[in-house]
């Protein structure tokens, strides 16, 4: 009879053939030359001991004791190496997908800002505007009703400063006075601006107006507002394969794309609107000192000249003043600027 595998007592080095005989409770495993009944192991204490490359070696939990098994049979009759062998795997090949899905989801996520910039500057304004178009902006921020004077006056700033060449007409900027007491100006996707009525009353003068709408056309011209149109894309895009939700990843509904359009922009595109301002300005022969003393006044309410620029998404006051040089015109403003300055100061009243 060939013997079934090598006995070890845990005991001595010297090995026992033996038989071995598989059963509803386990092991007995009986030396070979006589059929003594050697041991007999539990089946809920044998485990496979994994220590050894080269042979199959079972151990018992409750002793010392080890056998070589030389017929696989037994192993495949037991189930042991190959149960303990698949929960192992298993456990390894869930931990290696879990670590590796975590790698690409940290991937994609650090991709997204790359990708936002580089798509938003290729997608074209029309399909900008139309796919944005159902995007209703007012249930944010309500407009003021603007009666037909003062629908006038503010189209005059615009079209004083914006568009003054073939590009710009190519993408068209509709501004609007939202009926809220915050000092702030957004810019949404279509170029689609609105100047709340916070920030309308804090002005001081014609110049501060049209420095603070420059700045905003700079994240229209520079498709600031498209990135974050690409953004809730590329974010709903991403949250829809991590759910399983693949509908959803190319379905993006107006809600996530327009709480996304009303985040802020990033230090560097706020650098780029500023200095897109002061070029306007500076190009209509306007003095910069407006939006100088604006940028300035509001630093000096908020308290935050010192406050660490990277723990900021805008760029501090100092800083923005800083990069803004101070020019001087030499004509005075437009009589349509300074004519409907009263016009538009009176709006929301």
């Amino acid at each position: 009879m060939n013997s079934d595998g090598k006995y070890y007592d845990g005991k001595s080095p010297v090995s026992i053939p033996v038989t071995c005989m598989v059963t509803a409770d386990g092991l007995v495993i009986l030396r070979e030359s006589t059929d003594e009944i050697i041991a007999q192991w539990k089946r809920e204490n044998i485990f496979q001991d994994e220590n050894h490359n080269t042979a199959i070696v079972l151990g018992n939990k409750l002793d010392k004791a080890k056998i070589e098994i030389l017929n696989n049979n037994i192993t495949g009759m037991l189930r042991i190496g190959s149960s303990e062998k698949i929960v192992k795997n298993g456990r390894r090949f869930i931990f290696k997908w879990i670590g590796i899905v975590v790698i690409v989801c940290l991937a994609l996520w650090a991709m997204i800002p790359i990708a936002t910039n580089f798509i938003a500057v290729r997608i074209p304004y029309s399909l900008e505007v139309s796919a944005t178009s159902n995007m209703n902006f007012d249930t944010y921020f309500k407009s003021c009703t603007l009666n037909p004077e003062q629908e006038h006056a503010l189209k005059v700033y615009v079209d004083f400063l914006y568009p003054k060449n073939k590009f710009e007409k190519e993408m068209p900027v509709t501004f609007k006075i939202g009926n809220n007491p915050m000092i702030n100006a957004l810019t949404f996707p279509g170029g689609r601006v609105y100047i709340m009525k916070g920030l309308l009353d804090e002005v001081k003068n014609p110049q501060e107006l049209l420095g603070v709408m420059g700045h905003e056309i700079g994240h229209v011209v520079a498709r600031d507002s498209a990135g974050f149109f690409v953004r809730g894309t590329l974010l709903a895009s991403f949250f829809g394969f991590m759910t399983g939700d693949f509908h959803s990843s190319f379905a993006v509904s107006p809600q996530i794309l327009l709480s996304t359009a009303a985040l802020t922009f990033d230090r560097e595109m706020e650098k780029k609107a500023d200095a897109y301002a002061a070029g306007r300005l500076t190009m209509l022969d306007v003095s910069t000192s407006g939006l100088r003393s604006f940028f300035s006044r509001l630093g000096n309410e908020s308290g935050n000249f010192s406050a660490p620029e990277i723990m900021m998404t805008h760029p501090n006051f100092e800083s923005r003043l800083s990069l803004i040089k101070e020019t001087y015109p030499k004509s005075e403003l437009p009589i349509e600027i300074t004519s409907n300055w009263k016009i538009i100061k009176a709006i929301c009243k």
